[in-house]
């Protein structure tokens, strides 16, 4: 008898330089209020309502290059734009189960994450959160996983995977910027 784990979902986790992680991390701090955030809003993007930044030019770059090696360089040119925005920031932040409508790759770099902010993910196949009791989901292998990111955390991961961030309950600020990638219509 032959086995097979089909399905698999990429999800790949990288540390960003501390060098990149500091100095946007300061850039973001000098020039946002975090108090009083725009964060997920259809139409904000930071790449546009901050060209002149260094840093987020650089975030942006190497966003780009990660995708490439993630997804392939045939597939990065079927790439039309990035959108970025600020997540996850407040106290008791929280998102219920969603995914990124329209958008192929999505990333989150964190820039400062030292007490909580996970973000856990959801079993993609069709079906396999509707209601099985503990012995099958462990037979068919149904299972969430639950990121606990850490400051210089890269996270990629297709769009369509469902996801929850739980409440945060840091007593730190939770720093850490989304970027969705969006394939030529």
């Amino acid at each position: 008898m032959k086995s097979l784990s089909l399905f698999s979902t990429p999800f790949q986790q990288l540390k960003m330089s501390e060098d990149l992680r500091i100095s946007t991390l300061n850039y973001l701090l000098s020039n946002f209020d975090f108090n009083n955030i725009q964060s997920e809003y259809k139409d904000h993007n930071l790449f546009d309502s901050h060209p002149q930044s260094q840093e987020l030019m650089a975030l942006k770059q190497l966003a780009y290059n990660l995708v490439t090696q993630f997804i392939g360089k045939a597939a990065t040119e079927q790439l039309s734009h990035q959108r970025a925005w600020l997540c996850g920031t407040g106290p008791d932040y929280f998102l219920k189960n969603h995914n990124h409508v329209n958008s192929v790759v999505s990333t989150v770099f964190y820039f400062q994450a030292e007490d909580g902010g996970d973000v856990v993910f959801h079993d993609p196949r069709a079906n396999a959160n509707r209601g099985y009791s503990s012995d099958f989901r462990e037979v068919f292998n149904f299972q969430d996983f639950q990121f606990e990111p850490s400051s210089g955390d890269i996270i990629l991961f297709p769009s369509f995977l469902y996801h929850t961030v739980p409440p945060y309950k840091g007593r730190s600020l939770r720093v850490a910027i989304a970027i969705d990638f969006f394939a030529v219509d």
